[in-house]
Order: structure tokens, then C-alpha cells, then sequence
């Protein structure tokens, strides 16, 4: 099965300098297609809507194939097959979630944020709410944005950094580098179509380390039979406990609220499809994504899987030939290319790819909301020189990501878990406060400050209790280790009979009672769905104590197109005061403030004259009351 564990590591993990052409050609194409956009492209991003929508002018093909790439990361091409080695394959379910997730971003949040023609979808708060609401999310979404940035940067680059011979410090470097230069210098053309090609790299180098495995295991049937004798047969754990990280439950509800955020109301992901020539394009993409991102996780599941056949006779970290398990797809695919010249760096290529995507994407992202929430507000420059200070912050962006990526091992040596659950802390109270605009009229910007800071509350309590006060993984599995007395040191082999899920055990020292040592050691995956609901909760009650809203004063575009449908089905007393009379103030004012100054746009939609828009978004903040 897998490679002599007795071999040298210094000769057995020495790329050839084939790999490092390969790579390298695959660094510069990135960096060539930045180049191309900023001085060849149409209109060469001399304006803000050019460099971060591209005039909304982009195919709903490549902007899609762009938004996958996006949201898996290199997290997902090392986190996701070391989660299923060593947990087992439970976790493939999260690849099902694909078509609720398309159904609920393309019939609410894209449409509302396509219709308003925003750039910053944290414009929609403003609008709906206040300027408070606005930034508050904003600063919310930036500081998520870095740190998420941090462990795409880092991940990749220590696996890689400890089965060869590139040191770790020049792999952050590169990755930061190279996604920093073409990010900022061609915007979000350059994003887009250097994420086609890479997501083309990524990929065909999954593709090809699931088939070449399979066939060095010996095909499906075998890898069936090596995962009931090492009782990793179990692809669904029904169990309602809620500590249990990656039950049914866990991953089909929990993990939807995730991927909602991800896809619906996240800035790095939403900018993209906003960039469609159309609505329809825009919902296109999305689907593409949603369904791209589902089957690539599914792909990555299933390497986890042949990982553990080839590996079945002697753990890799056992034997002492890596340092945690994290490390283990860069090793699976020196092991099967090694000896090939330039194929190695290929797959490899595919890792560095996943990086670069998500992070240049994060980067034009946060480049966006600093400058369209931060500085256009608050600072009349001419339409050239905001966009030269966004290529700027671009670029300032880049490099505080890096930095930071020598941060991201004190977050814990599990990057997947690690990083979803600061995506889950971040994300419930950010899908709560967008979902208490869109949903319910009568919400207030008083609600929606509450229920976003008791959201955020209670996810930095799930973040920092889970790490303050562990419990034993109820979902660690055992390794059959027949073939490592040659490699080990202290070897001991564990029978092929015996169970090896780990029950909790107290630990006396903590001196708390079991519920709360429970509810801090929630499963990650519910920390977005508990802290969206605690948002919308909060954000009800509170708007209810102080003044509701008039639905009839504010603009109908600014709720999803679902609201009528949904309040049309509770009792007429509700329908009248809810369904029927939003946004019918607005629209009669709009009517008569709009005289011959006027356009209608293409959609239908007006557009007002300054003065008139201007004072409609100041009469919807201040909240009329019922």
C-alpha cells in the first residue's frame, strides 16, 4: 500500500526542478492575467464600477465557475480529505446541501441586491436600516475576511512547507504575493478569469489523485473493504446529540446556514454575481457555484477516503513522517508522483490554486467594502482617484492577510474545524441582520444593532469555550498501524475488532456541570444556524419593544421577493398590516416628488433625481413608527 516509511525524508520529498517550473509557470500565468485586464481590458479599471464589477458586463459562466473556486479553498483541498481520514467519511453529506442553498440565495438575497444595483451589499443596511447597522456588519465582515484569508495563506503553505523542500516562509510569501499583485493591479476581471484557470488546475488534480489512488489501493470493491475492517463504514451518524461535530443533523441543518452566508450574503461571493450582464445571469452563476462547490467537496471527500485504503497498514503520522494529519494530501500526492518528474508539481499547483482564488478574491472583496463603505461615504474624490486608492487598499489588504497568516497556528492544528467555525461565529448574526431586512417589515435599526451584537455574542462564546474547555472528540477513529514496527518507535497495533469512538469523560478539574461543558463544546457546525436565529429572535423582540416600522414607508425592493407570499399566508389581520400596505407610502411619494426629471431604467425600475433620492433614504432610516 503505501511507500516504505523506512526511506530517507530528505531524498524521499526533494521536488525536481520540473515541479518547480510547473509551478512557477502557474504562478506567473496568474500574475500575467492580472497584468492583461489592468492595461489591455476595455475600459483598463479606470472607474470603481469597472475594477470591482467590471461594468457589470461579465458572462454568467466564468463568474460562476469564479464563485466555486471562491468558496473552496485550500482549506477544502487539505482540510476537507484529512477531516474524512481521520473522522471518517460523515462529513461527504455537506456536498447534498447544493440545491436548498441555490434555491434560498437565488429566490431572496440576489435578486433584492441585484434590483438596488449596490456594490457593497452593506449598502442594502444602510438603506433598510442606518449608517450604525451599516458599519457595524461592515467591521464584522472585514476582520472575518482577514482571518479567514490567514488560514487559506497558511495551510497550504505549511502542508506543502513539511513534505518538501520549500521552506514555509517563501510558500506564505508566494501565495500572498502572487494573489496580491493580480487582485489589486486588474480587479475583478483578473479575480474572475485567473479563477477559471485555476479552478481548471484544481480540478483535474483532484480528479487525477482520486483515480491514480483508487487504482493503487486496488479499486472501489478494496477501499469498501479496508473501511469496514478499519470501521470507517459509517456515512451517516444519526445521533441528535448536538456535540457530535459531524452528525446528519449537524452538517444538513447547521451547515446550510453556513453555505447560505457563503453564497447569499457574503460580500467575496455576492460581488461576483452582481458582475452578471443581467438577473438572470447573476442566478445562473450562483447555481453554478452552489453546484460546483458541492461536487468538488464531494471529490475531496471522496480522496479522504482513498487516502485511508492507502495508508490503512501504517499511519503517516504514527510512523513520524509528518506532523499532523492536516499534512497528509500533500504527502498522498508526493507519494503517488513523486517519482514522476513535473507531475508532482502539477497536483501540487492544484493546492497553490485553491489558495490564490479564495484569497485574491478575498481580497478584492474587503478592497470593496473599505472603499464603498469607508471611503466614498465620507470623501468627495473624483471618480479616478477612488479607484487608484482602492487598487491601493488592494494591495494594503494583501499584505495584512499574509502577515497575518503567521497567526493562524494559534487558532489550533485542525484547519477545517478551525476555520468553519470562524465562518460559523461570523456568519449566523451577519445571515440574521440581512434576513431581518429582507423578511420583516416591521424591524427596526434598533433590532437589528441588538440582535446582530447578541448574535455576535454568543459566537465568540461558542469560539472561545470550545477552546477554553474541550471534551474528548466523541468522532476520533483508531488506526490499524500492522505494517509501522519498522517506522515507530513506540508501536503498538490496535485490534480490527475493537470500537474506537471515544466517549466523553468529564474532566474534574473544570469543576462545571456537564450541560454547560456540552453547550460549549457545540458542534461548529451549528454555530451559524444557533447565532442567526438568536439575531432575528433578538432583533424581533426588541423592534417589537420599541416601535415597530411602517412597511408602508419603505422602498419594496428592499424585501425579498418571497415577503408578499409568506406574510399572504398568515391571518388577513396580519396581511393587511404587513403584506398589502409595503412599501405603499414610498411608491406614492416617489410619484409625486417625480415630475419630468426622471429616468426608467431598462428593468423598470426609477431612478430619482438626487435631491428626491436623497431624501427617501433619510425618510426610510428614521424609522416611522406604527
Amino acid at each position: 500500500m503505501a511507500s516504505d516509511g523506512g526511506s530517507s525524508m530528505e531524498n524521499l520529498f526533494q521536488l525536481h526542478f520540473v515541479d518547480y517550473i510547473v509551478i512557477g509557470l502557474m504562478l506567473l500565468l496568474s500574475m500575467c492575467i492580472g497584468i492583461y485586464q489592468a492595461l489591455f481590458s476595455g475600459g483598463k479599471q479606470k472607474t470603481t464600477h469597472e475594477y470591482l464589477l467590471g461594468n457589470r458586463q461579465l458572462g454568467a459562466f466564468p463568474v460562476g465557475i469564479s464563485v466555486f473556486i471562491s468558496v473552496i479553498s485550500a482549506v477544502t483541498f487539505i482540510g476537507n480529505p484529512a477531516e474524512v481520514y481521520i473522522n471518517g467519511p460523515t462529513f461527504w453529506l455537506v456536498s447534498l446541501n447544493g440545491f436548498a442553498v441555490g434555491l434560498i440565495i437565488t429566490r431572496t438575497f440576489i435578486p433584492v441586491f441585484y434590483r438596488l444595483n449596490v456594490t457593497s451589499i452593506y449598502e442594502y443596511l444602510e438603506l433598510r436600516f442606518n449608517k450604525v447597522v451599516r458599519m457595524s456588519a461592515v467591521i464584522i465582515s472585514v476582520i472575518s475576511g482577514f482571518i479567514y484569508m490567514s488560514f487559506v495563506i497558511y495551510a497550504p503553505a505549511l502542508a506543502i512547507s513539511s513534505i518538501t523542500n520549500l521552506s514555509l516562509d517563501l510558500s506564505i510569501i508566494v501565495i500572498g504575493a502572487v494573489c496580491t499583485f493580480y487582485s489589486s493591479l486588474g480587479g475583478i476581471k483578473a479575480v474572475i478569469w485567473a479563477d477559471v484557470f485555476q479552478a481548471m488546475v484544481m480540478v483535474l488534480g483532484l480528479i487525477v489523485v482520486l483515480i491514480t489512488g483508487t487504482v493503487q489501493v486496488g479499486g472501489v470493491g478494496n477501499i469498501i473493504d479496508l473501511l469496514e475492517k478499519g470501521n470507517r463504514d459509517q456515512f451517516f451518524d444519526v445521533g441528535i446529540d448536538p456535540t457530535i461535530r459531524h452528525s446528519v443533523w449537524a452538517i444538513m441543518i447547521g451547515g446550510v446556514f453556513q453555505a447560505v452566508y457563503t453564497s447569499g450574503v457574503n460580500q467575496l461571493v455576492v460581488q461576483r454575481n452582481l458582475s452578471c450582464k443581467s438577473e438572470q445571469g447573476a442566478t445562473f452563476s450562483a447555481w453554478i457555484g452552489v453546484i460546483g462547490v458541492s461536487l468538488t467537496r464531494l471529490l475531496a471527500s471522496a480522496c479522504g477516503v482513498v487516502m485511508f485504503a492507502y495508508y490503512v497498514d501504517c499511519d503517516p503520522v504514527d510512523a513520524g513522517r509528518i506532523m499532523t494529519r492536516d499534512q497528509i494530501m500533500p504527502l498522498f500526492i508526493v507519494d503517488l508522483f513523486g517519482h514522476i518528474r513535473g507531475l508532482s508539481g502539477l497536483i501540487l499547483s492544484a493546492i497553490f490554486s485553491a489558495s490564490l482564488s479564495t484569497v485574491s478574491s478575498g481580497v478584492n472583496a474587503v478592497s470593496a467594502n473599505i472603499s464603498e463603505d469607508f471611503i466614498k461615504p465620507h470623501f468627495k474624490y473624483s471618480e479616478a482617484c477612488i479607484t487608484l486608492i482602492t487598487k491601493l487598499i488592494a494591495a494594503v489588504c494583501g499584505v495584512i492577510a499574509t502577515s497575518l497568516a503567521y497567526v493562524a497556528p494559534l487558532f489550533g492544528s485542525n484547519i477545517l474545524e478551525a476555520a468553519l467555525a470562524f465562518v460559523g461565529v461570523l456568519s449566523g448574526p451577519l445571515l440574521g441582520v440581512f434576513s431581518l431586512g429582507m423578511f420583516l417589515p416591521h424591524c427596526n435599526s434598533t433590532g437589528a444593532m441588538s440582535g446582530l451584537v447578541s448574535g455576535a455574542v454568543l459566537g465568540y462564546f461558542f469560539l472561545v469555550s470550545s477552546f477554553l474547555l474541550p471534551l474528548p472528540l466523541t468522532d476520533q477513529l483508531g488506526y490499524l498501524n500492522y505494517n509501522c514496527s519498522d517506522v515507530m518507535s513506540n508501536f503498538t497495533m490496535l485490534e480490527t475488532t475493537t470500537s474506537y469512538v471515544t466517549t466523553p469523560v468529564l474532566n474534574d478539574d473544570y469543576d462545571l456541570p456537564m450541560w454547560f461543558l456540552q453547550l460549549c463544546n457545540v458542534s461548529y457546525m451549528y454555530y451559524g444556524c444557533f447565532t442567526c436565529i438568536l439575531t432575528i429572535v433578538v432583533g424581533m423582540i426588541v423592534s417589537l419593544l420599541t416601535g415597530p416600522m411602517d412597511p408602508a414607508s419603505l422602498n419594496r425592493d428592499l424585501f425579498c421577493p418571497l415577503v408578499d407570499a409568506f406574510f399572504c399566508c398568515l391571518p388577513k389581520t396580519c396581511t393587511k398590516r404587513c403584506c398589502s400596505s409595503v412599501g405603499k407610502n414610498y411608491e406614492a411619494k416617489v410619484a409625486g416628488y417625480v415630475n419630468d426629471a426622471y429616468e426608467v431604467e431598462a428593468n423598470g425600475h426609477v431612478t430619482l433625481p438626487t435631491p428626491a433620492s436623497e431624501l427617501f433614504v433619510n425618510e426610510q432610516t428614521s424609522e416611522t413608527r406604527l
